[in-house]
């Protein structure tokens, strides 16, 4: 779901470019390489600081959002899959070691789409932070804001009941 997402913001993004270079007639080169570079540059640290702040608010706000549908998702599954795979909290009988290890697996997969550590205010200004060193200029966007939240969460620790 997630690459799903960002998919989408890649095309609804580069759909002006597209219905431009359908419109205007033919560009030099350089117009050509400035428009390619302009699509490289959409997702990464160099889209982000000429974004309004606006627009970043609301990046977050449905970044966010999406994240937090798909740990939702992945925590019912998770639990639905430990129910199914323990009676009275022992493995039921036939039940594989591997079986329980995949949905282990699943519930850590899960924890690692919390985004809930802090607030936007708080994310989005640490994305603003990890951008002003210009080395992390060409990180995508969605590289930056796990390591952004990594910090949140070391700052804004939780107390959790386990796995799932």
């Amino acid at each position: 779901m997630t690459s799903r997402f960002f998919h989408f913001a890649i095309v609804v993004l580069l759909a002006p470019f597209l219905a431009q270079a359908q419109t205007n007639t033919p560009q030099s080169e350089s117009g050509n390489f400035a428009a390619a570079r302009r699509a490289a540059e959409i997702g990464t640290g160099k889209w982000w600081i000429n974004l309004t702040d606006d627009a970043r608010d609301k990046f977050i706000e449905h970044y966010t959002k999406a994240m937090e549908h798909v740990m939702s998702d992945l925590e019912t599954e998770c639990s639905q899959g430990m129910r199914s795979l323990l009676a009275g909290g022992k493995p039921r009988s036939g039940v594989d070691e591997v079986d329980i290890m995949s949905n282990m697996t699943l519930c850590k997969i899960g924890s690692s789409f919390d985004f809930g550590f802090g607030t936007h205010k708080e994310l989005r200004e640490g994305v603003d932070a990890f951008y002003k060193d210009s080395t992390n200029l060409t990180v995508p966007i969605e590289v930056a804001l796990p390591r952004v939240r990594d910090a949140l969460a070391i700052k804004h620790p939780r107390v959790t009941g386990g796995i799932g």
